[in-house]
């Protein structure tokens, strides 16, 4: 029922919330900072929770720890390094699961899109998806894939070159860039690795959302896929997490892949751009309009709303502010608007945050489009966007 701001922050370390002795209490304060800003001190406090075993084998605790850690990963790694500096990072093992040639015979298969739940698949974890596509000789250049949103973090490879990824950005369309000489004429091999935090998770959003696409022509990707199931963060959980299980999800999704953990304190963090943007109460507009980020950027944009009413962030492809407005507005008489944030299911949205109540907080993080240009970003709940609006410019 607090308001989400500093006041809070104070009053909440003040009475030692995090090291409560009710479980209950510890996962409500958890849950609490995961809806702040990025912050050293909350990253400190959670890496020294993270030395409780009592914290780490309870699986919602650890959940609840695991996604404060995303948020709050310079001060929790940065205490970690401090204390553990001759700590190495376990070496990847799986990334060949994207390369074109690995043997996935033995692979279930799965209807896509849909929730992994809802396909009879009921876990949390990482999974990997797989499919191949024919791809005409026109289309090897100037490519897109489009795969919907995905619930919660993806890294998409195409013949086992990365294209694009996000991470913890629920509700956000995939739209990425396919760069020349990746795909060829002919077979080509999709590979997906999803990694899903709790509640429903997958690829989920609609059929028409799911292509390849270069000018006019367009190869459709829903359909049959094949999967498998690399973790089981809840079988993890039951065989007693440590502190290292947290450290090497963050280095893995969150950082880059050195095998020193102090490149990954000192050297990631300087490479994420972080943006942050508030709404302005009672004016229905955003206090930046306007900043500047690298075409490739890794990009961090946290949007706070200390407004009384609803609203959220959608980047759209240039030109397409029009489209996706008019489009946000057509959802109001959509019985099934509040489920989808008032987020257009289109292609022209690039990324979008959910729908934030007020006093909330939300970080969306993405790799910005290789392509210099304006993109446009707006609110989209219904008769918000014709004033709540900005653009990001990618150089």
């Amino acid at each position: 029922m607090l308001p989400r701001n500093d006041d809070t922050d104070a009053a909440l370390f003040k009475a030692n919330m995090l090291n409560d002795r009710d479980p209950s209490v510890q996962l409500t304060a958890l849950l609490y900072f995961t809806e702040r800003p990025s912050s050293k001190k909350v990253g400190n406090l959670l890496y020294e929770l993270a030395q409780d075993d009592t914290v780490l084998n309870d699986s919602w605790l650890y959940r609840a720890l695991y996604a404060n850690a995303t948020i709050h990963m310079n001060g929790f790694l940065e205490a970690f390094h401090k204390a553990n500096p001759d700590y190495e990072l376990p070496v990847e093992t799986n990334m060949y699961m994207s390369t074109a040639n690995y043997d996935d015979s033995d692979w279930q298969t799965m209807e896509i899109p849909q929730f992994i739940e809802d396909a009879g698949l009921d876990m949390d974890g990482i999974i990997w998806f797989r499919r191949e596509v024919t791809i005409p000789a026109n289309m090897v250049k100037g490519s897109t894939i489009s795969l919907g949103p995905i619930d919660d973090s993806d890294i998409t490879y195409i013949n086992g070159i990365e294209v694009g990824s996000m991470t913890s950005s629920f509700s956000s369309n995939r739209n990425y860039e396919i760069p020349d000489g990746v795909l060829k004429p002919g077979k080509n091999t999709i590979a997906i690795r999803v990694e899903d935090n709790g509640g429903e998770g997958g690829i989920y959003g609609n059929f028409w959302q799911m292509y390849v696409q270069a000018g006019e022509s367009m190869e459709r990707i829903h359909g049959t896929w094949k999967y498998k199931v690399e973790k089981s963060f809840t079988q993890q959980e039951e065989k007693s997490a440590t502190m290292f299980d947290i450290v090497a999800l963050l280095t893995k999704y969150y950082g880059d892949k050195s095998e020193n953990l102090g490149a990954v304190v000192t050297d990631k963090v300087s490479d994420v751009k972080v943006i942050k943007i508030n709404t302005i109460t009672n004016e229905m507009k955003f206090d930046v309009t306007r900043f500047t980020v690298k075409a490739g950027e890794q990009v961090e944009l946290v949007l706070q709303n200390p407004d009384f009413m609803q609203h959220n962030l959608v980047i759209t492809k240039p030109g397409k502010k029009e489209a996706v407005g008019k489009a946000a507005d057509k959802m109001a008489a959509d019985p099934n608007a509040a489920e989808l944030n008032y987020v257009p299911q289109t292609s022209d949205v690039l990324f979008a945050t959910p729908i934030l109540n007020p006093d909330q907080t939300y970080s969306l993080k993405f790799k910005a489009p290789s392509t210099p240009g304006e993109y446009p970003f707006v609110c989209t709940f219904p008769g918000h966007w014709r004033i709540m609006q900005g653009v990001m410019i990618v150089k």
